[in-house]
């Protein structure tokens, strides 16, 4: 990761070009270290993917689900929406819905399906 992000110059160029061609750009498992926020600041995403070990607690966890407010808040207010992961129960479903926060993935909404089971465009 820190190789690929070490030139922000270029990653800049390399997420435009895939834009250009009809892609949207997630940042994965944001929350779980600090680089993270940088990323934020230099880089521009379509989604930014709330890192699960945080979401599939936040019903047992008060800490978990003040992080996970303040993640999706701060998103929001960025322009940017997150998507929970690890959505595993209707119990967390209905804590990420409450926080504003528009698409989950996890078992609570389905297994993974195979590469057979999905159409992609490109």
């Amino acid at each position: 990761e820190q190789a690929v992000v070490g030139n922000m110059a270029a990653m800049r160029l390399f997420l435009a070009n895939l834009r250009n061609r009809g892609f949207k750009v997630a940042l994965d498992d944001f929350g779980s270290g600090f680089n993270a926020f940088h990323y934020l600041r230099e880089l521009r995403f379509d989604f930014i993917k709330i890192d699960g070990e945080f979401v599939r607690t936040i019903v047992q966890s008060q800490v978990d689900k003040v992080l996970v407010q303040n993640l999706a808040t701060m998103c929001q207010q960025l322009g940017m929406p997150t998507i929970a992961e690890y959505v595993e129960s209707e119990e967390i479903m209905a804590e990420i819905t409450a926080m504003g926060i528009p698409y989950a993935q996890g078992f609570h909404l389905g297994a993974p399906a195979s590469e057979a089971n999905c159409r992609w465009e490109i």
